[in-house]
């Protein structure tokens, strides 16, 4: 019995480990299939998150276009804004201009005579106004120099005014009355209109000063700075003197200095003599430095002595030409001492007073004016320096004109010639020879 027991009892624990096995067996595949299903849910959310992820890059991506194209909208719309205000100030200043003009012609001012400087038989210093048209500008610019001269010991300075026949009659009727009141002060008017160029190198011919300082109609002295521009002439340290300018709009307003035109970083007052004109050039350019009249005094023989006609028509600068055959290997001197309040308009206000003159395009601005007057034209100006003076091509192959452009004048010379190039632009073949030259002689090989 005790046998038949025992083996009941084993058939019992083999039964319930069978039982036990079967449960454990099913709790794995129960597991196992548990496992399976939520890795197919898993693969099933890992898709659709990967959807919602290339869906969340794909909105991303439109709501970054979107917002790209509202940017360059923006600029766009701020870009016609701009030119739409060029427009009307181009618009508004051209009305007012011939309004003026024609008020100026109609006007009952009679028309004047020409009036010699009585009062000054051997000036030191003669102040040539070179005018046209722009009657309260002009007489602005007479009255600053005026009112500093009553100072100023007599036969010391005259001022001579060559009107280029303004058809503004009011304009010499300014010139000639300061004339009869002061007797340092002459009036000399054009038999007919030699424009800006000439009409600015006829009136330092006027002049009979030993120097002459050539000085735009629409400029102003600023108060109580003569007495140290004329200390200086009198001492005489260079043939060329250099001074600073503040600038202010037509409307008289200031406007902020511009980087580019102090040849030299000096405290307010203090003054460096260069041993060659040329080595302004070096840090600011010539142009930037010395291209603005109301900024520069010079001896009138020598720089009169130079024959511009090479020089004319070529760019807007026959002075600077002129001053670089003449003194390009003299000292300069420069003070940083603001001598004269220089008027800027904006461009479109001077192309409103210049329409229908050759000038005009010197006033559009861009790529236009860049052809046009810094390319091929300016590089036959400097070659023509060369030929005529001291100076060699060389000396200008470092400058910079900082006033225009970061890049070194030889190859802002030459961006601009391809422009012009690029726009069909036509200049005589002589300037082209000319220009050709220059770049050759640099080693460089000219457009075209």
């Amino acid at each position: 019995m005790r046998h038949v027991a025992g083996a009941i009892a084993a058939l019992g624990a083999a039964a319930l480990l069978a039982y036990k096995l079967r449960f454990l067996t099913g709790r794995v595949r129960h597991n196992q299939e548990t496992v399976q299903q939520q890795r197919r849910l898993l693969a099933e959310h890992g898709t659709e998150i990967q959807r919602l992820r290339d869906d969340l890059d794909r909105a991303h991506a439109r709501a970054e276009a979107a917002g790209r194209g509202v940017s360059q909208a923006h600029h766009q719309a701020k870009a016609a804004t701009r030119e739409a205000n060029k427009a009307m100030d181009l618009a508004v200043h051209t009305g007012t201009t011939l309004r003026q003009e024609l008020e100026g012609r109609f006007t009952d001012v009679e028309r004047v005579a020409s009036v010699p400087v009585t009062g000054v038989p051997q000036p030191l210093l003669s102040i040539a106004v070179p005018g046209f048209n722009r009657p309260y500008l002009l007489e602005e610019c007479l009255a600053s120099m005026v009112s500093e001269l009553e100072f100023v010991e007599p036969g010391t300075v005259e001022i001579v005014v060559t009107d280029d026949h303004s058809p503004d009659r009011r304009a010499t009727a300014v010139a000639a009355e300061f004339a009869r009141t002061h007797p340092f002060v002459g009036l000399r008017i054009n038999p007919a209109n030699l424009g800006l160029e000439a009409n600015l190198l006829e009136a330092a011919r006027g002049c009979r000063g030993e120097f002459v300082w050539i000085f735009g109609n629409d400029d102003r002295w600023l108060p109580g700075s003569f007495a140290q521009v004329l200390e200086d002439v009198r001492a005489a340290p260079a043939d060329v003197l250099l001074f600073e300018k503040s600038r202010m709009g037509l409307d008289g307003r200031p406007i902020p200095d511009r980087d580019g035109s102090t040849p030299i970083e000096l405290d307010s007052g203090q003054a460096h003599c260069f041993d060659r004109l040329m080595d302004v050039g070096t840090q600011t350019g010539v142009n930037s430095a010395l291209g603005w009249i109301s900024q520069v005094i010079m001896r009138r023989q020598p720089f009169l002595a130079v024959d511009p006609e090479p020089y004319m028509g070529l760019t807007m600068y026959p002075q600077l030409a002129m001053m670089l055959e003449a003194f390009g290997d003299r000292p300069l001197f420069y003070r940083n001492h603001r001598a004269a309040l220089h008027r800027t308009p904006t461009a479109a206000q001077r192309l409103a007073e210049l329409l229908g003159r050759r000038e005009a395009t010197f006033w559009q601005m861009g790529p236009v004016q860049r052809a046009r007057w810094f390319g091929a034209s300016y590089a036959a100006l400097l070659q023509r320096v060369v030929d005529r003076s001291t100076l060699d091509t060389t000396d200008f192959a470092d400058h910079r004109e900082r006033l225009f452009t970061d890049k070194t004048l030889v190859d802002w010379m030459e961006s601009n010639w391809r422009e012009g190039l690029a726009d069909g632009l036509e200049l005589p073949e002589d300037w082209l020879a000319d220009a050709r030259r220059f770049f050759e002689l640099l080693g460089r090989t000219p457009p075209g």
